[in-house]
């Protein structure tokens, strides 16, 4: 027998998008770094903005290296602003909050996938139990 699909998991895909967008100039595209928790009322909301330390701790930090260590991928500040700052996953800041991204090409077809389950899925899933706590 299956167990009932907890309502958090189920809602994720009603009401979570998933961020992917063109970003000027040819054949690039970019997912929002926006992570998913799982509100008192048991509906996934999303966080956008973090710390470069901050979203390294959602996510991961080693990764986050190994993703970006991929060709064309890079993790960087949604929009290029001057007075937002470098981002540098081997001394992540922990001072300035905003809207992270990873840009990928266009043609390339695990980044997305892989952020999306990272960002979004694992969170809720081990909020409903079907996946361990995270550990430090």
């Amino acid at each position: 027998m299956v167990p009932e699909i907890p309502a958090p998991l189920s809602n994720l895909h009603n009401r979570l998008r998933s961020g992917i967008a063109p970003v000027r100039g040819a054949g690039r595209l970019r997912i929002m770094a926006w992570v998913a928790r799982v509100d008192p009322l048991g509906r996934p909301r999303v966080k956008k903005t973090f710390t470069t330390f901050g979203l390294a701790a959602e996510y991961g930090l080693e990764r986050l290296r190994e993703h970006t260590a991929c060709a064309g991928v890079t993790l960087e500040p949604r929009e290029d602003r001057p007075d937002l700052p470098v981002v540098d996953l081997n001394h992540p800041q922990d001072a300035v909050s905003f809207e992270h991204a990873l840009f990928f090409r266009a043609e390339d077809d695990e980044t997305p996938v892989v952020a999306f389950i990272h960002l979004k899925v694992i969170p809720v899933l081990r909020h409903v139990g079907w996946m361990p706590r995270q550990t430090a």
